[in-house]
């Protein structure tokens, strides 16, 4: 299993994706029973498939084609506000390393390219700490998030890895205070909004 060196900012929880096919409950199911069952080829039911699993504005689509292997932008649910405003139009085509914060788009272009290298599924519980690109000068945010990435075959040679993601938790990073340079501010947490990895 592909597992970069933690960070400060960055830690990935590994799970076995197969455990997703037995809970009922959890939201990627669909999504994990329809990659198992096309044999990881791509076409247009996966699209619909997370239409009518509400499962689109959480979703992300990514595009990596050999011989350069860097992750593409090729879709952006209207959920991932913290890549900034407009971004899942105008990110479309560039790369996924290239977002505002640079640390975490390298971070998880590295997990895109095993995903679509190994042609193996991730399922994994990330805690990363992002810079909200919708919130300009305000601290990063620590995110708790679920995410689903599975590679998808296609005609053209370009391997597709969808990424599906929940957030379990957020709050604020620590900030320094008018006479405190340790005061923390919390968001609300959320258990539906959704973060891509990319």
């Amino acid at each position: 299993m592909f597992a970069p060196p933690p960070t400060e900012r960055f830690l990935v929880e590994p799970r076995d994706y197969t455990t997703i096919f037995n809970d009922e409950d959890n939201v990627m199911r669909p999504l994990a029973q329809k990659w198992r069952v096309s044999f990881g080829h791509f076409d247009p039911n996966v699209i619909a498939l997370a239409i009518s699993q509400q499962l689109l504005p959480r979703f992300a689509i990514i595009g990596i084609k050999p011989p350069a292997r860097e992750p593409i932008w090729r879709f952006i649910g209207d959920a991932h506000q913290w890549l900034g405003n407009d971004y899942q139009y105008r990110g479309i085509g560039e790369k996924v390393q290239d977002i505002a914060d640079k640390d975490y788009g390298e971070w998880v272009s590295e997990y895109l390219r095993w995903v679509a290298t190994s042609g193996q599924p991730r399922y994994d519980i990330v805690t990363a700490s992002i810079q909200y690109m919708n919130e300009p000068g305000t601290p990063r945010r620590t995110v708790n998030y679920e995410r689903l990435l599975l590679p998808w075959k296609t005609t053209s040679g370009e391997v597709l890895v969808t990424s599906c993601a929940k957030i379990v938790s957020q709050e604020c990073d620590t900030i320094p205070g008018p006479d405190d340079s340790s005061v923390s501010r919390k968001s609300a947490r959320s258990s539906l909004a959704s973060l891509a990895e990319v």
